[in-house]
């Protein structure tokens, strides 16, 4: 996962309103869903946030 501060690259993406609500799509599977695809639960990603 990347993330799209200027809300400019390509692809899939998923918003987020903040680190509480990423942590509760990770819970709920639901950014997996919206990118199709597995990730993984990567603590940097949810501190830059």
């Amino acid at each position: 996962m990347v993330l799209d501060v200027q809300r400019r690259l390509p692809g899939r993406g998923a918003y987020v309103c903040n680190h509480t609500c990423a942590e509760a799509a990770l819970g709920r599977r639901a950014l997996p869903r919206a990118f199709r695809r597995p990730i993984s639960n990567d603590q940097d990603f949810l501190h830059s946030l």
